[in-house]
């Protein structure tokens, strides 16, 4: 009896991760033919080919190097619409997986695969499964929005892999790329020089100075120093908006403290102060709240497996979003990793704290998960973003991930195993 039962078990997790592969392939022909924030990727390469002035475009909001590197797109989309999209959403699947194997790699020291077998984790554990489930909406903003955002995950986390492999050409080149692209890999090149990393932080530094040369000669000098001073002048303080999709937290400050439109009006500031005002204080609340941390983190990098250093590596994922001037949902992809790491690290333990922790931890989930349009509605689901709740269930899990850092039985369990 109890084997049947076991076995029906494991056919519900497969059929749940079949109807999962079956809702990405039906996004996945769906999607290709839609113009998504790849339309704006196209339109930068498109500038730099047909030698217009790269900022004409609104939709383009991203480095100089961004519209360089968005060349390639523009040709294939030239020949076929539909088929470099439909490649860049089975790379941005491919590029999932391989974040989800290095996150098993990471934490557990065991690469996935469908079959448990030997020193491997099944599609299907539960430790890999709910993860996944907990993440999956981020997952199906990214695809049905056409976005990179996977993809910069992806830099991070192989960037980290590769770093404490002593791989640090590869991981510099990978964290240049994505520098230059979308800035957001900046954080965790400045993780690695407060934890005095210096070799891949000078290795990283060449490999940026060596692409801006290329763009250099490609768009010439005066060009791409009046291109980089319109972006950092004009186009990125543009992006710190009240509007209530975007859930950095500067987006949240914006709502609460000025009487920015959030659109539909839908108001829930307490103060009317200035916007460049509100963005100060945002940064002394920054400031205030990194002193802690930056104590706590100041030990020197260490090479190999380290989970007070994974729980280092998860705090700069979900601050990233936190921290850029502007953060859709998509962006939010970056909790993967501290939610597979959260829910690993209090995975089957007992006792009232981490009973106290799982329910902080479903409460961050439910925020994140239960704010979306399909189970609110689009009026609800605004109110929800206005309020910010993205942005207050990412402070959870830096908060739950800063408990798991000072906890001794921090210690990873598979099937009642330590790791």
């Amino acid at each position: 009896m109890f084997q049947e039962l076991r076995i029906d078990k494991q056919k519900l997790k497969w059929a749940l991760v079949s109807l999962l592969g079956l809702i990405l392939i039906f996004e996945i022909i769906r999607d290709s033919s839609r113009a998504g924030d790849f339309q704006g990727y196209i339109n930068a390469g498109n500038s730099i080919l047909a030698g217009l002035d790269i900022y004409i475009d609104p939709l383009n909001t991203w480095p100089p190097l961004f519209s360089i590197l968005s060349v390639p797109l523009t040709i294939f989309d030239a020949i076929s619409p539909y088929g470099i999209r439909l490649v860049w959403l089975c790379l941005s699947l491919l590029a999932m997986w391989r974040i989800v194997n290095l996150s098993t790699q990471l934490v557990y020291d065991r690469k996935l695969s469908w079959n448990k077998q030997g020193n491997y984790l099944s599609m299907v554990d539960p430790i890999v499964l709910i993860p996944l489930l907990l993440s999956f909406r981020f997952l199906l903003d990214n695809l049905s929005n056409i976005q990179i955002n996977i993809f910069m995950l992806w830099i991070c986390i192989e960037a980290y892999h590769l770093t404490i492999k002593k791989h640090d050409w590869k991981a510099a080149i990978l964290m240049s790329i994505g520098i230059c692209m979308k800035v957001y890999p900046l954080l965790l090149l400045l993780y690695f020089l407060y934890k005095r990393n210096i070799s891949i932080v000078c290795k990283a530094c060449v490999c940026i100075i060596i692409l801006h040369l290329i763009a250099g000669i490609l768009l010439g000098w005066d060009l791409l120093v009046e291109y980089y001073h319109h972006w950092y002048s004009v186009v990125n303080p543009k992006s710190m908006m009240a509007n209530l999709k975007n859930q950095s937290l500067f987006g949240m400050m914006l709502r609460l403290l000025s009487e920015e439109n959030p659109t539909h009006g839908m108001y829930i500031n307490v103060l009317s102060l200035p916007k460049e005002i509100v963005k100060y204080i945002t940064y002394a609340v920054v400031g205030l709240a990194s002193i802690a941390p930056a104590i706590w983190f100041r030990s020197k990098f260490r090479w190999g497996k380290d989970h007070r250093q994974l729980i280092e590596l998860a705090i700069v994922c979900v601050v990233i979003p936190l921290l850029s001037p502007v953060a859709w949902k998509a962006f939010f992809i970056f909790s993967w990793f501290p939610i597979f790491l959260i829910f690993g690290l209090s995975y089957q333990k007992e006792g009232i704290f981490y009973n106290r922790l799982r329910m902080l931890f479903y409460f961050s989930m439910f925020l994140l998960i239960a704010s979306a349009d399909m189970f609110l509605g689009k009026y609800l689901s605004n109110w929800a973003e206005s309020l910010s709740v993205l942005t207050i269930a990412s402070l959870l899990l830096a908060i739950i991930l800063l408990i798991l850092y000072f906890r001794e039985e921090s210690i990873l369990v598979i099937n009642n195993k330590r790791v």
